[in-house]
């Protein structure tokens, strides 16, 4: 085998994207492609009584503007979420431009395009709108919006548990009730949404930073009645997503409607304030835990209640916020309710471990609690919980490395030198906090596909319809393809981001290496034999008549392993058959053992705070992190999705909320100069790694998701360092000087 796996090669796209040669969509140019802008709505609940584009029509270079009274009719997409994969990527049901109703501030009210980008945008800001409308749904603590029941709780349940929660409270020696907060947040990705669309006939071809191809495919085929494939969704590069480009935003339907009611091609870029208002966001949720232990630190009982908010349209994208409490760890007695919201806010989707992030932090938060109780480490009160079988459903563990990650990690941050009371540690003003943290988070493997071809050169391409935003998907795939193959891995292209390519589901969810890799061994695996058999068939190769298991396959040349000068490249083999290339398709779908485990990674995160005891300055001094998360393919490249996860969990932590004005429902720091992400000045020294994890059971490479794992339960860490320096106990997030001072 070449090797190539486990290896940590350098992104195959690296130079390209620190050059500019990469391009992004908004990079894109067309023969007359022209621009759209939007013109959007300053209230956030109410309706549209008049609107007068007079002014801006007659701008010069003003092709057009869109508004509900102008435009054709688009079906109805509903966001359809399943275990198998999306049907669909619609972000939100509700579409813009068809009727009068307004549900959020900046919701789109027209749409113009004009030959510059410059004059769009000058033309939309003259739409005069006339609107009508109430004080908005804003708060989840507002007494007129009753709570409602999740129409699909996706992975989550409404309610869910065994045995008697009262029962295992009254059983208690100490016990934990408390509310935590997680707020609002926004994805922040470097690049901005964009789309452009093209069409000719009935055939469109749209290019937009979408981490689902075809999802978004079938759901621009469904807003237009057109066959899917008479779609086409094309995206090459994906300059951060973090789940907020997974979806088809109502902005790819009217920049689609667009490029047909002008016949030209339409580009259109959302501002950053366009991204904080319409294309999704981390909701809101409070957390209601309650915690019963015995003296020696038994969990006797567990509740986890989850309130949360939806648009006023949609009561779907339900993230598993509760799901790893009934999951992580062994209790008798456990309930977890999912309640909702609806308010006048554009719908919440995705957001980098999306469910699990929020839920940890409050779980993990009363665990530590708990602990300070009952005057027990934080981590061996973690490890007396550990178990062999998921206590949701009974079924073991694929693997579970937790326990092996607590060790590592506390050897190398130091834990044994922990004093164990709070505010006892100092550093001259600054006093010093150590806090811990568990990982959980969920593996799976999805129906996928890959096609691998070879050329009668010695090059390899190999494709399927996934994305890179950022993770490296250009260098792993070649990496797998290369070894199955047996090519060095210098010779394999990797191709990605056309819903013409073979099946693919949505970049998401930290499956997307081990379902796609699986594809891509799967179709190297079988390209590899379909040329072994050519090989052992034809009279003039000098493996005729070996035995199969006999071969092996290095730097593209198949040779028998007992007579070593017995060889015959690739190349030669399909020469001698006239061939210019050799394909082979390869699937993968969850693995027979699906319901006999649960498969999760684990983790443990280790973080130090200095808080400066006068001001209440707070540094991060040091953070360690363990995680088992099967095998790694590159390590370089898996190492850099840790350490950004952590990144992610040190802004949730101690900087990033999205703060409404409850009064217009209009997110007021939508800009990165006033919504605080963790910058380099922020961050202190991280040590990440992996244990060795084997797990045969999980999928065919015996892979696990890393981009979801760093970010869990890293800001957890970080508070109960917090409250290990300065005996204050910050339940809500971000933890900020105010709320240290108070």
């Amino acid at each position: 085998m070449a090797g190539a796996v486990g290896q940590p090669l350098e992104r195959a796209d690296g130079a390209s994207k620190v050059t500019g040669a990469a391009r992004y969509t908004a990079d894109l140019s067309f023969p007359g492609m022209v621009y759209a802008a939007l013109a959007q709505s300053p209230i956030a609940s109410g309706r549209l009584v008049g609107l007068d584009a007079t002014e801006a029509a007659a701008m010069p270079g003003v092709l057009q503007v869109l508004t509900k009274d102008n435009v054709p009719r688009l079906a109805p997409c509903p966001i359809l979420l399943g275990e198998e994969g999306h049907i669909h990527s619609a972000g939100q049901s509700f579409m813009p431009l068809q009727d009068d109703r307004i549900f959020y501030s900046g919701q789109p009210l027209a749409l113009v395009v004009a030959v510059r980008r410059e004059t769009a945008l000058a033309a939309a800001a003259r739409v005069r709108l006339t609107t009508e409308g109430a004080p908005p749904a804003a708060e989840l603590a507002d007494p007129r919006i009753p709570e409602f029941d999740p129409l699909d709780r996706w992975e989550d349940r409404q309610e869910g548990g065994r045995g008697d929660l009262a029962l295992g409270l009254a059983d208690a020696a100490v016990g934990i009730d408390a509310t935590y907060v997680t707020v609002l947040q926004h994805h922040n990705c470097m690049e901005p949404h964009a789309t452009v669309a093209l069409w000719d006939g009935d055939l469109v071809t749209v290019y937009d930073p979408t981490t689902w191809v075809q999802g978004m495919q079938r759901t621009i085929a469904t807003w237009f009645g057109l066959p899917d494939d008479h779609v086409r969704v094309v995206q090459h590069f994906v300059g951060g997503s973090f789940g907020g480009k997974g979806p088809a935003w109502p902005h790819v339907a009217l920049t689609t409607l667009a490029a047909r009611l002008v016949r030209r091609p339409v580009q259109l870029v959302l501002s950053r304030r366009q991204t904080f208002e319409m294309v999704g966001h981390r909701p809101r949720v409070e957390h209601h835990l309650q915690l019963g232990a015995t003296g020696d630190g038994r969990l006797t009982a567990l509740a986890h209640y989850a309130l949360t908010h939806s648009s006023p349209f949609d009561g779907r994208v339900v993230a598993p916020v509760t799901k790893t409490s009934r999951k992580l760890y062994a209790c008798p007695n456990v309930l977890t309710t999912y309640r909702m919201k609806h308010l006048n806010l554009a719908g919440p989707f995705t957001m980098r471990a999306p469910g699990e992030a929020p839920g940890l932090f409050a779980l993990e938060s009363a665990m530590d609690e708990l602990a300070y109780a009952l005057n027990i480490d934080p981590v061996a009160l973690r490890l007396a919980n550990d178990t062999t079988t998921d206590p949701d459903n009974g079924r073991p563990w694929s693997s579970r490395s937790l326990a092996r990650c607590f060790a590592a990690a506390a050897t190398r941050f130091g834990w044994d030198r922990r004093a164990p009371h709070p505010g006892s540690m100092r550093r001259g003003d600054w006093q010093v906090g150590w806090g811990t943290a568990s990982m959980a988070y969920d593996s799976r493997t999805v129906p996928t596909a890959a096609r691998v071809v070879l050329f009668n050169d010695g090059r390899v391409l190999a494709e399927s319809a996934t994305c890179d935003q950022g993770t490296g998907s250009y260098t792993v795939f070649p990496q797998i393809a290369a070894d199955a193959l047996g090519v060095p891995v210098e010779r394999v292209r990797f191709a990605l981001g056309d819903s013409a390519m073979p099946t693919a589901p949505i970049s998401a969810g930290s499956m997307t290496m081990s379902s796609v890799g699986s594809a891509v061994q799967a179709a190297a695996t079988r390209l590899r034999g379909q040329l072994l058999r050519l090989a052992l068939e034809d009279a003039d190769s000098p493996l005729k008549g070996a035995m199969p298991a006999t071969i092996d396959a290095v730097d593209g040349v198949f040779s028998r392993r007992d007579a070593p000068q017995w060889r015959d490249p690739f190349v030669a083999i399909l020469a001698r058959r006239s061939l210019d290339h050799l394909e082979a398709t390869g699937q993968v779908k969850p693995v027979p053992t699906e319901d006999k485990y649960s498969r999760y990674s684990f983790g443990a995160h280790f973080a130090e705070v200095l808080v400066h005891a006068e001001s209440g300055e707070l540094r991060l001094g040091r953070y360690v992190a363990a995680f088992g998360a099967g095998r790694i393919i590159n390590p370089r490249l898996a190492h850099s999705q840790l350490i950004g996860g952590i990144v992610w969990g040190i802004g949730m932590a101690l900087s990033e909320e999205s703060r409404l004005d409850t009064r217009l429902g209009r997110v007021m720091n939508a800009s990165l100069a006033d919504y605080l992400v963790p910058v380099q000045a922020d961050i202190p020294e991280i040590d990440a790694f992996f244990v060795d994890e084997a797990d045969p059971d999980l999928n065919p490479i015996g892979t696990k998701g890393v981009g979801e794992i760093g970010t869990i339960g890293s800001a957890a860490a970080i508070a109960n360092a917090v409250f290990h320096a300065t005996g204050k106990r910050i339940r809500d997030l971000p933890i900020t000087r105010d709320k240290l001072m108070a």
